[in-house]
């Protein structure tokens, strides 16, 4: 039993969208029961794959320790559309199951309207004050590695997004160097407002691997990953096909093929019935 457990862990962690597809063909309480059972993190992936409504009763009808295990190994804008999804009372109760950082980036995120930056991007970026120095900045790190995502964001004492750099940047700096003066001064953001279409279109993607997002006074709230813009950019693609003037013609062309085909029987026979006369159908009958 138990190498048969490791090895639905490892099918589930190495295919996660075949297995998504997969288990949304057992009723939902069944899937909770196997996924509660999974490792957290291969459970995470694939929820992260499965359509989101079923995704948040899955994640509802499990024991809330262990959902709020998995809940927290997921990716930030995955867990967000499912709760948005969630029965209220439910989503609280996860909410204040997880832990007090991983509740609070998620909360951040589920203010804002759906499909704006603020909504999805990732809060836990490392920030520095822009008054301290590169080897003060160094030193930080190293004692709270955390959550880097390729960038340093300098702010000033206000929160204000003044600079970034990255990592290779911050380390090949003076060490004495203010972390200011080592920093790109012009940062491309967006407002936390912004839309689906804006951060799809936005230029600057094909340079970086992040994004920050600012509030209305420019404040740093967080910064959208690539690999989210990538997931929007797939999203508004299938949209557009399911949208586009040529596919509803298709698709109505579909409809009407197969109808005609279906009625094709009928004409003609109503045909033979109008033009053959009578007498010649019961000779050809007994014929």
């Amino acid at each position: 039993m138990a190498s048969f457990r490791l090895l639905s862990d490892a099918f589930l962690a190495a295919h996660p969208e075949e297995a998504a597809a997969a288990i949304e063909e057992l009723s939902v309480s069944e899937a909770a029961a196997f996924l509660a059972d999974a490792t957290p993190r291969a459970a995470a992936r694939v929820l992260e794959r499965m359509v989101a409504a079923y995704a948040a009763e899955c994640l509802g009808l499990m024991p809330r320790e262990r959902a709020a295990v998995i809940l927290a190994q997921m990716d930030l804008y995955a867990a967000v559309s499912m709760l948005r999804i969630a029965d209220a009372a439910a989503r609280e109760e996860l909410l204040d199951t997880v832990s007090a950082e991983t509740a609070g980036s998620l909360r951040s995120l589920l203010a804002y309207p759906e499909d704006t930056a603020g909504a999805v991007m990732d809060p836990r970026v490392k920030v520095m004050p822009s008054d301290i120095t590169v080897n003060e900045a160094l030193a930080r790190l190293r004692s709270a590695p955390g959550r880097v995502l390729d960038y340093v964001y300098v702010v000033d004492r206000d929160g204000a997004l003044t600079g970034v750099l990255n990592m290779r940047e911050l380390m090949s700096a003076p060490t004495a160097q203010p972390l200011l003066a080592a920093a790109h001064r012009r940062v491309s953001h967006f407002s936390a407002h912004a839309t689906r279409e804006t951060i799809v279109s936005h230029p600057r993607w094909r340079d970086v691997h992040a994004l920050p997002v600012t509030d209305d006074e420019g404040r740093l709230l967080g910064a959208i990953r690539y690999g989210t813009f990538r997931r929007l950019e797939e999203e508004d693609a299938i949209e557009r096909r399911h949208h586009h003037p040529s596919v509803l013609v298709m698709a109505f062309a579909q409809v009407y093929w197969l109808a005609l085909v279906e009625l094709l029987p009928l004409v003609g026979d109503v045909f033979v019935r109008l033009l053959v006369p009578s007498a010649a159908r019961e000779r050809r009958r007994a014929a």
